[in-house]
């Protein structure tokens, strides 16, 4: 009877604890106080779901367990609330404060690079800036083949020479009688063109362009040997392709000797192009020193020449430019690892150590901005160029500024620019000049 009259009371019991709690929500903005609508609800135990109306109520119901509310909005985020153990109704007003969202940063510029000259049918081989102003060698296709003792020489096929203004707008052109093989800066900084037979130095005179021509022998003994000009003087060098020495001097026009201003030598290569002497057999020995003796020149000299050591692989000729910056001379002397600062006399004024050369990405070339007196180097990985600005006084290379293009070619500078040719990815266009701004 007893246990009759407990399962009796705990059926009656059960229902009255089973009966569900009406939850009642209002959800407010905590800044101005306005009804936050729309907002997703969710009883995370109970599962029951539902969205505040325009008002920004809703009504829940659920067993009165402990339970979590979780209010997501797509302006005030997603949030929970703990809801206790009971068996009333509930009123919750939930004060609502928006989500602040970062989004990173983001830089909106243009395109680096920027075309400032294509031909419609012509390759852009290269440019050149005198005071004439902008000119564009442009060729329609290269030769392809070449005697054997001129492998390597590039000579271009249907060749024209276009001199454009400042605004890169064409004012004149010509076209070449010849295949030009490069384009040369004199010591006066004018534009002169190296051809197969002839050179030319291009003057822009009543609207068109005028062709001065020269032979290749004054080209190569009385125009590229002179770099440029200081207080009256010209400044050269005698650097040749077969010699691992060289030396930079300094001459008045009209006078019949130059004065040395600073010497260049390779001395491991000088110490290998010697060293060929005693390796001779006796005739040769004999043979060097009878024309070291007619020549006046040192017999280990001859005999290196004899031999043929400055056509091996390992032969190298040293690299020093010299530049005209601020009224002084700069050399830079990779042999030694030193940009020197001298006066045209050859004094030296000092000397910082430099280290871009020891780069294995380096080309082996400096870039020289004539307008702005800047020095940049360039490297080369893979297929993407930089350029580095080197401090004049610490010869500290600066940050590398890879260009926006691979492969580009004929890299110039030039008032704050870099200038270079290529032709669009995937395309058998014609290569077009480029140009992109350098850091300051």
């Amino acid at each position: 009877m007893e246990r009759t009259l407990w399962l009796i009371l705990m059926l009656l019991v059960r229902p009255l604890s089973a009966q569900p709690v009406k939850l009642d929500v209002e959800l407010r903005d905590a800044v101005d106080g306005t009804a936050v609508q729309s907002a997703h609800l969710v009883l995370v135990k109970a599962g029951f779901r539902t969205i505040t109306d325009g008002d920004g109520h809703a009504e829940l119901r659920w067993s009165g367990d402990a339970d979590t509310l979780v209010m997501t909005h797509v302006r005030y985020g997603s949030q929970r609330r703990a809801l206790p153990r009971t068996t009333d109704a509930l009123r919750i007003t939930w004060q609502l404060r928006p989500e602040v969202v970062g989004i990173p940063e983001v830089r909106i510029s243009a395109r680096r690079s920027e075309q400032v000259y294509a031909h419609p049918k012509l390759n852009v081989e290269g440019m050149r800036v005198d005071d004439s102003g902008i000119w564009v060698l442009v060729y329609d296709r290269p030769q392809l083949w070449h005697r054997q003792e001129e492998a390597g020489v590039r000579e271009l096929l249907g060749a024209r020479l276009y001199l454009l203004d400042t605004l890169f707008r064409e004012l004149a052109s010509v076209e070449l009688p010849d295949r030009p093989r490069a384009m040369h800066i004199d010591l006066r900084g004018r534009v002169v063109v190296e051809a197969r037979g002839k050179a030319w130095a291009p003057r822009h005179q009543g609207g068109r362009i005028v062709l001065e021509g020269m032979d290749l022998d004054t080209l190569r003994r009385a125009v590229l040997p002179w770099t440029d000009s200081l207080a009256h003087h010209w400044i050269g060098n005698d650097r040749r392709d077969d010699y691992p020495a060289f030396v930079h001097f300094a001459m008045r026009p009209g006078e019949d000797r130059a004065h040395a201003i600073y010497t260049v030598e390779d001395a491991h290569t000088m110490a290998l192009f010697r060293s060929e002497y005693k390796y001779m057999d006796g005739p040769s020995k004999v043979m060097a020193m009878k024309l070291a003796r007619d020549l006046k020149v040192d017999k280990e000299i001859v005999a290196g020449y004899m031999t043929g050591f400055h056509r091996h692989p390992y032969f190298h000729v040293p690299y020093a430019p010299l530049h005209v910056i601020a009224d002084t001379l700069r050399i830079f002397d990779h042999e030694r690892s030193q940009l020197v600062h001298c006066d045209l006399h050859g004094k030296v004024l000092r000397s910082t150590p430099i280290c871009h050369h020891k780069d294995r990405s380096w080309t082996g070339v400096l870039l020289f901005d004539r307008a702005v007196g800047r020095i940049y180097s360039l490297h080369q990985q893979g297929a993407i160029m930089h350029v580095r600005q080197l401090d004049l006084t610490t010869g500290a290379a600066g940050p590398s500024q890879s260009l926006e293009h691979p492969f580009p070619g004929a890299v110039q500078v030039h008032g704050g620019h870099v200038y270079y040719t290529r032709r669009a990815e995937g395309s058998i266009g014609v290569r077009s000049l480029f140009r992109e701004r350098l850091a300051d």
